[in-house]
């Protein structure tokens, strides 16, 4: 099965996106495209606090993804969030 992964590599090098590791692979919705940014992989808030909600209370997942996800700036290819969590 292909997945979201494979087709973005295809158009992308590895080593030119950041991504948050294989358990958010689900939360991918695709990849940012700015005049005055180096593209960056575009994850869900929604999906991501899912997958944290499984491991942990909702709360302190929503709690982890702002803090640790979310709030870490980790250069310009940090991932970018959808803050579609509250919808």
């Amino acid at each position: 099965m292909i997945t979201i992964t494979d087709k973005i590599k295809e158009y992308f090098l590895d080593d030119d996106l950041m991504y948050l590791g294989e358990q958010y692979n689900d939360a991918i919705l695709g990849v940012s495209d700015d005049f005055n940014a180096p593209p960056r992989v575009v994850y869900s808030a929604k999906k991501c606090i899912d997958i944290l909600n499984k491991e942990m209370q909702y709360d302190d997942a929503v709690e982890f993804f702002f803090v640790n996800l979310k709030g870490s700036y980790v250069g310009e290819k940090t991932p970018v969030y959808i803050l579609d969590y509250m919808m």
